[in-house]
């Protein structure tokens, strides 16, 4: 929550028209609808109505947002795709919902750099469609790859499944512009990929979850797109067994940029919902990234590892289309469990 005040201060229609005219009528909602579906995320926190929605789609209009609910008390929370776990965008005591995933423009992309500037409210999916055309990436992998936005990915300091590779979010946030709880807009960072200038304020915003500002602007470091990309899908009897083999995996020098372990009940809910035909047993899912030749001679040291270990089952796939169905079980976990299961929506992994 970015402004937590302990009374609860209900707006008033001079609040609303106030907001409107700094957005426009169109983008502000007092309606049941809309304020509903900005109370609650994906998470067991129970759901809060905020008292307004407003949707931005520029700085000076968050700052001038945030600067009038600051003179006024009024608490405001920023709100970007809404998938998170843990309850961290859950208006507690009405007020604004700062709605951000509007304000989802690619400024620039700077190839030779390996960099690109983005609005905070692009889709990570739809981010790295448009860079994976110039050969680049951003790798940090969320499990709502989908509908995570980048700047709740940087509220959030986001991992998922790439994360044993390459680190998380944190690790490739170069710049922010951020607007304060005054209204007052700072950028932060630098262009370079290393600086001992100053105290480290990229790294206390990044995680902070929207108490310390909001993100309207964030540049990132990428990566180039790997030659070659092969996908291991392995099934075990025991998950003792597939836990080993991943332990034997890191231990004896292999390089997975993602490795992830579903249980047999959630390969079950999956396969239903799904309509996948894996087989319901502990399973593993292996990538590597790297050249063609690099990326053969891991897998099949995988392959190795998993059948000393029990294997009673191993895929590979290197096309696209093939990586995308074995992958599908694990992408769509969480889905699967919250359909399957209303109510149960957090898995690990």
């Amino acid at each position: 929550i970015f402004i937590i005040w302990e009374a609860f201060i209900v707006l008033s229609s001079a609040d609303v028209h106030f907001l409107q005219s700094i957005v426009g009528q169109d983008n502000v909602s007092v309606r049941h609808a809309d304020l509903e579906a900005h109370s609650i995320d994906e998470s067991w926190v129970e759901a809060h109505l905020p008292d307004v929605v407003v949707w931005p789609s520029r700085t000076a209009e968050v700052s001038a947002i945030v600067r009038y609910a600051n003179e006024k008390g009024l608490p405001i929370v920023p709100w970007s795709g809404g998938s998170s776990l843990e309850g961290n965008p859950v208006p507690v005591r009405g007020g604004i919902v700062l709605a951000m995933y509007r304000m989802k423009d690619i400024i620039e992309i700077r190839e030779e750099d390996l960099q690109v500037v983005v609005q905070p409210g692009i889709v990570y999916d739809e981010l790295n469609a448009q860079l994976r055309k110039r050969g680049m990436f951003f790798p940090p992998a969320p499990g709502s790859s989908d509908v995570a936005t980048i700047g709740g990915m940087v509220a959030n300091n986001s991992s998922g499944m790439r994360a044993v590779k390459y680190g998380v979010t944190r690790d490739y946030v170069l710049k922010l512009e951020v607007v304060l709880a005054n209204g007052e807009v700072i950028r932060i960072g630098s262009n370079a990929k290393k600086s001992t200038s100053g105290y480290d304020l990229l790294g206390l915003f990044v995680g902070s979850e929207g108490t310390l500002g909001v993100v309207t602007e964030v540049t990132l470091r990428l990566v180039g797109f790997p030659e070659q990309v092969g996908v291991a899908v392995a099934a075990f009897e025991q998950l003792g067994d597939a836990a080993n083999a991943v332990y034997e995996a890191i231990r004896y020098g292999l390089d997975p940029s993602a490795i992830e372990i579903l249980d047999a009940a959630t390969v079950r809910v999956t396969n239903q919902h799904q309509g996948l035909s894996l087989r319901e047993v502990p399973t593993l899912f292996v990538e590597f990234h790297g050249t063609k030749a690099a990326v053969e001679e891991q897998i099949e040291y995988m392959r190795e590892l998993c059948q000393e270990n029990g294997c009673s089952d191993f895929q590979v796939a290197t096309d696209t289309q093939r990586r995308d169905e074995l992958w599908a079980a694990r992408k769509e976990a969480h889905d699967s469990i919250k359909f399957s299961h209303p109510g149960c929506a957090m898995i690990s992994g």
